[in-house]
């Protein structure tokens, strides 16, 4: 059976259900602000050491101009034939500069995959060729339109120039058969690398291993693949380790599995790594590296506070070696700088006018919890009289500022969790915890329950005589 506070509480929220309604919405935007605020700042100031820790933004990257008209000022003349081209000779340039702890070459690369789904587009593609480009009739070879050179036949090495009338369907049939990967992926982004690329980067591997010398010497296709890419390329029901070792079936050639990798740093889980060659021929499409292919060396300082007198002394090397403007060096330390303070300034202000909405809010809250109290003072002369000391009209006026808190940090949560979001994607804040939303909900809750119980303190300090005559 309920006690008689109980219903006096009960009954209070039925005689003025708007008042309530009002009451728990206040709390709940208060609430909502007050965590999304907290969370934003906290949030920003875990990414910003993050991406200060971030290898990428104590990197210096070097690479050819890609067009003459980006030279301001081209001193040197350079023939058709002596086009400049980057290569891992180039990384000498390191013993130069003495803050330099890696020096690794790191190029884009791309796999295409021959699945069903890449077989039906290429057909469709060389169907609307055949009816509207000349020379394209049934007799024409089969045409590949990925960019990446048709796999190697059983038995040939997935590096030999291509037959480029190899047939995807057949290839694909010999795939199954072989037990080959075949990816239900039409494509897959990854970089070409040397060995210094892992030590920078601290690439670990969760099966598998890294590439050893041999391979890197070796002329075998081989790569490693990201945790998130492995998963999307496994076939179903098998577990991620039983790819090491498998070829992958793609137009490049077969690709076979090293190792599985993770990083804390960048964006690499979705991607996969190949060894860095370099090729002075067309032996093997994939590793060769010409004029308009551009290779980046990227040079890893160990002290953030050295890379611009790095960068000054390899400017320096590079012209000397290249001629002025025909190599471009750029770092994005400064461009990550710029990123924190924006974001830190951008957090201060948000969680300050957060801040000050919570405790408008609540001393909104605060004054109608007081009000309601003083239009009880009559009742709550006749429970005294009736034998409730202060403690009990003290329960009383808490449990309805407990209930009002408790259904306000539920919808608090309900603002803040979209909130946050959208705040943080806005500022592209690309690392965040949902630990700090929640620690910022529980302090916002506990604060506004405080304001809350003040006028219930205040209402058990009420004179029973006084009261008795309110009525």
């Amino acid at each position: 059976m309920h006690s008689e506070p109980v219903k006096i509480v009960t009954r209070r929220f039925i005689d003025k259900p708007l008042e309530s309604i009002l009451l728990i919405l206040a709390v709940g935007l208060g609430i909502g602000v007050l965590s999304t605020g907290l969370s934003l700042l906290a949030n920003t100031l875990a990414y910003s050491d993050y991406m200060m820790k971030s290898p990428e933004y104590t990197e210096i990257t070097v690479s050819t101009r890609s067009d003459a008209e980006d030279m301001e000022t081209p001193a040197v003349t350079i023939p058709a034939s002596e086009n400049t081209v980057l290569t891992q000779e180039d990384l000498e340039a390191a013993e130069l500069a003495p803050y330099v702890e890696y020096a690794y070459i790191k190029n884009r690369s791309r796999l295409h995959m021959i699945n069903e789904s890449s077989i039906e587009q290429e057909n469709r593609m060389r169907t609307e060729m055949e009816q509207f480009g000349p020379g394209q009739g049934q007799d024409s070879p089969p045409q590949d339109f990925s960019g990446d050179a048709p796999a190697a036949p059983d038995g040939q090495d997935g590096n030999q120039p291509p037959d480029m009338r190899q047939n995807a369907a057949q290839m694909l049939q010999e795939g199954i058969e072989s037990g080959l990967i075949i990816a239900e992926i039409e494509e897959a982004d990854g970089f070409e690398v040397s060995s210094g690329f892992f030590d920078a980067w601290d690439i670990q591997t969760v099966y598998g291993s890294i590439f050893s010398e041999q391979e890197y010497a070796s002329t075998e296709n081989i790569i490693l693949l990201g945790t998130e890419l492995a998963a999307e390329v496994i076939p179903e029901g098998e577990e991620m380790s039983s790819l090491i070792g498998r070829q992958l079936l793609t137009r490049g050639g077969y690709q076979t599995i090293v190792g599985i990798f993770d990083s804390e740093y960048g964006d690499y889980s979705g991607k996969f790594l190949e060894p860095y060659r370099d090729r002075g021929s067309l032996s093997g499409f994939r590793g060769f590296r010409g004029p308009g292919m551009d290779t980046s060396l990227i040079f890893s300082v160990m002290d953030p506070e050295k890379i611009e007198s790095s960068s000054s002394l390899l400017t320096q090397w590079f012209a000397d070696r290249y001629g002025n403007d025909q190599i471009s060096i750029s770092n994005s330390r400064a461009e990550a700088e710029n990123i924190v303070s924006r974001n830190t300034g951008i957090s201060v202000l948000v969680f300050f006018l957060s801040a000050a909405g919570f405790f408008i809010a609540l001393l909104n809250v605060s004054n109608i919890l007081m009000s309601r109290a003083m239009r009880m003072k009559g009742a709550t002369g006749v429970l005294m009289a009736l034998g409730s000391d202060r403690k009990g009209i003290l329960k009383l006026f808490s449990v309805e500022a407990a209930v009002i808190t408790a259904a306000g940090a539920a919808a608090g949560m309900l603002i803040a969790f979209p909130l946050s979001a959208y705040i943080k994607k806005a500022m592209e804040i690309q690392t965040s915890s949902f630990i700090y939303l929640i620690l910022g909900i529980v302090i916002s809750g506990l604060l506004a329950l405080v304001f809350s119980i003040i006028p219930a303190a205040h209402a058990a300090k009420t004179d029973p005589a006084q009261a008795m005559r309110a009525l």
